[in-house]
């Protein structure tokens, strides 16, 4: 056994065993702090984050309806008795609509300046989409319908719109925004109106001349009723407007910037003002 010696007294040892017992303690206070500020850290994480998602859904849920609420109000432009023709066969195709949130900038276009997927002969769409500089997939896939399905379904049994288009550019989006810039499915033709058309579509067209194009845009320029009843000579053109709109709604906030493209048709079934047919 250790024998204790020299002059080591009862009380150096409860002072000893006190600064100890001092130091444990400080040190568990430190931890206990420590641990504190990390759960406080991932409180006040957490609540900011789920703050942020609370704002951004109540901004979602304004932006959709600023987004159908400018598409009403697109609908009610385009009922508007017409005084002459722009981009869109009606008065106003360009505005702002007026709200007390956010500006909404809308831009509407009648599906008769698109050229029709479903109506236009391959021929004519070879040298168009590679005049264009398009992707000829959608047409090859066109190529192997009969005239029936390519004018109803195609041969997936699907109808022929957006999103079979979308399937067969193999869902590049940036192919498919690329086309849809020109074509559609609810012209109702296989000729587009030479007064509402995209100079850069009209210019791809087979057949039309550099010179009958600057004409035509010179003319355009001045329009009247008069002058768009006039026929420009060409077979794929009409004057005749389709009965389905494009309607662009945009929503910018600071940095953020919001775009809706739908296709409506104007209607009165279920004393609905418009009907939705696709969003793009």
């Amino acid at each position: 056994m250790k024998i204790i010696t020299g002059n080591f007294q009862p009380h150096d040892a409860m002072s000893y065993l006190r600064t100890r017992l001092q130091g444990f303690a400080l040190i568990s206070a430190l931890w206990f702090a420590a641990i504190l500020t990390v759960l406080s850290l991932a409180i006040s994480r957490a609540y900011l984050s789920n703050t942020k998602l609370i704002i951004d859904d109540i901004q979602r849920i304004q932006s959709d309806l600023l987004h159908d609420a400018a598409l009403r109000y697109a609908a009610l432009v385009i009922v508007e008795p017409k005084d002459k023709v722009s981009a869109s066969g009606i008065n106003n195709h360009r505005f702002i609509y007026p709200n007390p949130l956010f500006p909404v900038q809308v831009v509407i276009r009648n599906e008769s300046s698109f050229i029709d997927l479903s109506k236009v002969d391959h021929s004519d769409l070879d040298a168009i989409f590679e005049n264009l500089g398009l992707s000829l997939s959608p047409i090859r896939a066109l190529r192997s319908l009969t005239n029936d399905e390519r004018h109803l379904v195609s041969s997936d049994n699907e109808n022929l719109n957006f999103r079979w288009l979308r399937k067969h550019v193999k869902d590049d989006d940036k192919a498919f925004n690329s086309i849809v810039q020109h074509a559609t499915f609810y012209n109702g033709s296989g000729q587009i109106n030479p007064y509402l058309a995209n100079p850069k579509l009209l210019k791809a067209l087979p057949n039309f001349k550099e010179t009958e194009l600057v004409s035509l845009i010179e003319m355009r320029d001045k329009s009247t009723p008069d002058l768009i009843s006039r026929a420009i000579n060409h077979p794929m053109f009409s004057n005749r407007l389709s009965g389905f709109y494009r309607v662009t709604t945009t929503i910018e906030v600071g940095d953020n910037k919001e775009s809706k493209t739908r296709i409506i048709r104007i209607s009165n079934v279920n004393n609905d003002l418009l009907e939705l047919v696709a969003e793009l």
